[in-house]
């Protein structure tokens, strides 16, 4: 749904996944990706938040981190991308991100 551009539908589905499971930290940040394309940024931050409580992770920090640039919010979006980047970099061999990641946080790299 996200990746179709049909973010009230991948809000839906994001909304159902969080009701069946709420400690699933990845459905949250997903729901503030959702969000923040809807421009419904106060509950897209709210999601990011409860996402990086239950588990903090690097693709998580990334995204808020863009949407905070997105809205000219830039030392909280430097705050999250440096974080993004201390997580990444303690999963050493482990890291695998997807190339839309590893283009997202080299735009926000050279920004901030």
């Amino acid at each position: 749904h996200l990746h179709t551009k049909q973010h009230a539908s991948a809000f839906h589905f994001f909304n159902a996944a969080v009701n069946r499971k709420k400690d699933y930290a990845p459905c949250y940040m997903y729901m503030g990706v959702a969000l923040s394309a809807m421009d419904d940024l106060e509950n897209a931050y709210l999601a990011f938040e409860k996402s990086l409580k239950l588990k903090d992770d690097h693709t998580c920090r990334l995204n808020y981190a863009a949407t905070l640039f997105n809205q000219g919010k830039v030392e909280d979006a430097r705050t999250h991308f440096l974080r993004y980047e201390a997580l990444l970099g303690d999963l050493g061999a482990d890291a695998d991100p997807e190339d839309g990641m590893l283009d997202l946080a080299e735009q926000l790299r050279s920004r901030l």
